[in-house]
Order: C-alpha cells, then sequence, then structure tokens
C-alpha cells in the first residue's frame, strides 16, 4: 500500500474515511486523480479537507476531516430557514 503523507497521524483527531474501490470505477481512473489533486490543492475553511491518502491494488483511501453533526445540524436549519422565507 503507497502512502502520500502522514499527517493523519500527528493529529490525532477523529477523521472521515472514503474508500474508492477501483474495480467500480474503471475506466474513470483519470476521474479519481483528479478529484484527489483538487482536493490536496484545496485549502479553504469552508470546504473538507483531505488529510492524508492511501493507495491499493483493490482500493483508493481518502482520509479526511470529519463534520460533525453540529456542522450537519447548521446546514440544515440554514436551508430551512431560507426556504420558510420564501
Amino acid at each position: 500500500m503507497r502512502r502520500r503523507s502522514s499527517a493523519c497521524r500527528a493529529r490525532k483527531l477523529p477523521f472521515a474515511l472514503k474508500v474508492i474501490e477501483t474495480g467500480r470505477v474503471k475506466g474513470q481512473e483519470e476521474v479519481i486523480a483528479n478529484e484527489v489533486a483538487i482536493l490536496r490543492r484545496l485549502k479553504n475553511r469552508n470546504i473538507v479537507q483531505l488529510i492524508e491518502e492511501f493507495y491499493s491494488p483493490s482500493a483508493t483511501f481518502l482520509i479526511m476531516e470529519l463534520v460533525t453533526v453540529i456542522v450537519h445540524s447548521f446546514i440544515f436549519l440554514s436551508l430551512f430557514s431560507a426556504e420558510t422565507r420564501n
């Protein structure tokens, strides 16, 4: 398994794991590579951050910043209140 960076261990924070199975994305490898490249470059507090990535023959593993329920609730309430105003 190839590893892209080791920032995750240093942070010791909860994380989200996105697993992209290689068999399910045959022919779309370039799309996956572009997604990873874009996520690697993006540094914005409003966008979930890519912390680390691992590659194996069967899957790509993206370790990402974990969005908590509190953030989801805030987004839902913001959208709901916007809809009720219209």
